[in-house]
């Protein structure tokens, strides 16, 4: 019996997936750097190359990770105002690369008369309780088949910034009918 575990047994949480990801988009950025300083072609497309090997080893890379991670991977989203017609409590990952997270939410509507598209526009909070750059939107549209409950989508791009994330925070709402809804300060 040995003491090593298998790489399939490895123990991830989103945190690590996040720091890996912060490490290869720091390395990818510094052989892109590299071959944009470099005067010899032939040194510079080397370098190129390297980065977008990297990148590939990189995207497979995190994508095993997620995939390892328990289902579903929820994040939750702290809000301390309610507001007039939804409520929302975490926001599923549905998969990772080093450009972006895909993630989507389910978002339960106490105003079924409402009639229209939202946009809820959220950034990350990290353990000291300071919002995380960048911020991203999950959309959706509320209608007369899904009255109660309605899925939002989006993506948040660069997701190696977030590493320290705690959770989400609504920043602020945008419907349809014009109406921009501030989040909690």
């Amino acid at each position: 019996m040995s003491c090593n575990t298998s790489e399939e047994e490895d123990h991830y949480n989103f945190k690590d997936l996040l720091s890996i990801a912060a490490e290869y988009n720091t390395q990818i950025v510094e052989l892109e750097k590299k071959a944009d300083e470099c005067v010899d072609f032939a040194e510079a497309y080397k370098y190129a190359a390297m980065a977008k090997n990297l990148k590939k080893e990189g995207d497979n890379e995190i994508r095993r990770i997620f995939d390892l991670l328990p289902k579903p991977v929820v994040i939750p989203v702290n809000s301390t105002t309610p507001y007039q017609f939804f409520s929302l409590s975490g926001i599923e990952i549905i998969s990772a690369d080093l450009s972006a997270l895909s993630m989507h939410a389910r978002v339960n509507i106490t105003n079924p008369g409402c009639n229209h598209f939202i946009e809820i526009n959220l950034c990350g909070i990290d353990e000291s309780r300071a919002e995380m750059l960048p911020r991203f939107s999950l959309s959706g549209v509320v209608n007369l088949k899904n009255k109660q409950e309605i899925l939002v989508s989006g993506q948040l791009r660069n997701p190696e910034q977030l590493t320290g994330l705690l959770n989400f925070k609504v920043v602020s709402i945008n419907t349809s009918d014009n109406h921009t809804i501030p989040g909690s300060k």
